[in-house]
């Protein structure tokens, strides 16, 4: 069912942030879902990037903003993130 989303929430199958009065698929039990996923380039678009020495003072993911320590953290074109968000936004091998 779609609703209009009323509070800030994560979406249940990208794990991102879906702002409120966001048209959303929600499902009873499962939570909701946008109803079209952002793509890895719209991801990005919405984050500044720093230079390298600033993407290492964070402590922080710059897209799921979960706290990344040194040994789970990945460096992308001066974006800081953490493991799971190099894994799924970037394919990495």
């Amino acid at each position: 069912m779609r609703i209009i989303n009323r509070f800030e929430n994560i979406c249940q199958k990208c794990k991102s942030t879906i702002p409120i009065d966001t048209q959303v698929e929600w499902t009873k039990g499962s939570g909701i879902t946008h109803i079209t996923c952002p793509t890895s380039e719209d991801k990005f678009r919405d984050i500044t990037p720093l230079t390298f020495v600033e993407a290492r003072g964070l402590t922080n993911c710059q897209l799921c903003e979960s706290e990344a320590n040194y040994t789970d953290t990945y460096y992308y074109e001066n974006y800081r993130l953490c493991e799971r968000c190099w894994e799924e936004n970037l394919n990495a091998t």
